[in-house]
């Protein structure tokens, strides 16, 4: 008797695989890591340089809570061909992971205003898979961004607090909203 694979039981399989190649975890646990996105055909390619260095320790706090982590831009007024750098400041004693793949292939979720709602841009189109990414405590990272068209956005990291990323238990920073003329 032939058994025939039933579409869930085909999604299943695959799902399993899809998650057994994807569990490369990527921690940013050096002074400076550079990532460049890969090429592709389908879009032009943009290059995002992130750099990691220990915070000097300020007097610490009772209690830590997701408000310990921000993100900030080197400007609030940039040019059409400038880059930007966004930094991401984690203040919390712990870790906070986040995944990369998301606005030109960083850590970093970039939005545009459009009218009184945020769209996202600067989407990743590389086929690799989303990896976690470990921001140790007390650190500043700064992700560089390619130069944007005129508009006003906002950069943002989705993350959570610990070395796993949890989708239940995530956060949201984002920077101040900046505008490139």
């Amino acid at each position: 008797m032939m058994r025939w694979v039933t579409p869930i039981g085909l999604a299943l399989v695959v799902s399993i695989m899809l998650i057994a190649c994807g569990n490369d975890r990527n921690a940013v646990n050096g002074r400076t890591t550079t990532t460049t996105s890969p090429t592709t055909t389908a879009a032009p390619t943009a290059t995002a340089e992130i750099t990691t260095t220990p915070k000097v320790e300020e007097t610490p706090t009772e209690t830590s809570t997701a408000s310990d982590v921000s993100v900030s831009t080197d400007k609030k007024e940039y040019q059409q061909d400038e880059q930007i750098a966004a930094t991401i400041t984690n203040n919390l004693d712990t870790s906070i992971t986040t995944f990369n793949q998301q606005a030109f292939c960083t850590t970093i979720k970039l939005e545009r205003r459009e009218g009184t709602g945020w769209n996202e841009v600067g989407v990743c189109l590389s086929a690799a898979p989303r990896s976690e990414v470990t921001l140790e405590p007390h650190t500043e990272t700064v992700v560089t961004l390619p130069a944007l068209p005129a508009g006003t956005y906002r950069a943002s990291l989705v993350f959570s607090i610990g070395e796993t990323f949890d989708f239940g238990e995530s956060f949201v920073a984002s920077s101040e909203p900046f505008s490139v003329q």
